[in-house]
C-alpha cells in the first residue's frame, strides 16, 4: 500500500510540473495576440479579453484536476479559436466534428487546445491566405482526436514541449503512451491522437 501511495504520489507531482510548462506558454501567446488588437480595434481587443477572462476561468476551475469532460475541453478550445480568429482576421476559419458518444470521455485539460496551437503556429500562420481548421472526435474502441489544418508538415511539429506533455500526462494517467501520427494529405497537416484501450 505505502508502495502504490508513494508511486501516485510521483505522479501527481509530475502532473503538476507538465501543467505549469504549459498554462504560462498558452497565456504569454494569448496575451501577446491581445496586446497586438488593443493597437487595431478597441471593440476587437475588448472581444479578444472576454475570450481571455473565459479561457482563464476554464484554468483555474480546472487546475486542481488531472482530467476533465471532452467537452469541456472543446468549449475552452472555441474560446482560444475566437481569440485567434480576431488576431488573423479572415485567414482563419474553423469547424468542428465532434461524435455525441466521446463528449463525456475524460481527458487531460489542454490536450486538444495544444494540437490546435500547433495547427495555427506551423501550419495557418505561415500561409498568406490562411486556411481552415477542422477539429474531430471518434470513439470505437478507442478515442480518436484529429486536427487538421491547411499547411505542410515541418521537421519541428512533431517535437514542440507543448505536444511532448500531452502525450506525457496521458502516459503517466493511464499507464500507456497514446499513438500519435502526423501526415500530409495534398495541402493538409493531419494530427492524429488516439487514446490507450479502455477509455
Amino acid at each position: 500500500m505505502q508502495e502504490i501511495k508513494a508511486a501516485a504520489a510521483i505522479k501527481e507531482a509530475e502532473l503538476i510540473a507538465l501543467k505549469a510548462q504549459i498554462n504560462p506558454h498558452f497565456l504569454f501567446n494569448a496575451l501577446n495576440n491581445i496586446k497586438a488588437l488593443i493597437l487595431i480595434d478597441q471593440h476587437l481587443s475588448r472581444d479578444a479579453v472576454s475570450n481571455l477572462s473565459e479561457l482563464l476561468r476554464y484554468s483555474i476551475r480546472f487546475s486542481q484536476h488531472s482530467t476533465v469532460k471532452l467537452a469541456d475541453e472543446i468549449t475552452v478550445v472555441k474560446n482560444y479559436l475566437q481569440l485567434e480568429s480576431i488576431h488573423y482576421d479572415q485567414r482563419l476559419q474553423y469547424n468542428f466534428e465532434i461524435a455525441s458518444e466521446t463528449e463525456d470521455v475524460p481527458i487531460p485539460p489542454m490536450t486538444i487546445q495544444v494540437l490546435v496551437e500547433n495547427a495555427i503556429k506551423h501550419g495557418i500562420s505561415l500561409i498568406e491566405n490562411g486556411g481552415t481548421i477542422t477539429i474531430k472526435t471518434e470513439k470505437k474502441e478507442r478515442l480518436k482526436i484529429t486536427v487538421s489544418n491547411h499547411g505542410m508538415v515541418q521537421s519541428n511539429d512533431g517535437t514542440g514541449t507543448g505536444l511532448i506533455n500531452v502525450k506525457e500526462r496521458i502516459k503517466i494517467l493511464y499507464g500507456r503512451e497514446p499513438d500519435f501520427t502526423l501526415t500530409q494529405n495534398k495541402n493538409l497537416v493531419i494530427a492524429a491522437l488516439t487514446f490507450p484501450e479502455g477509455l
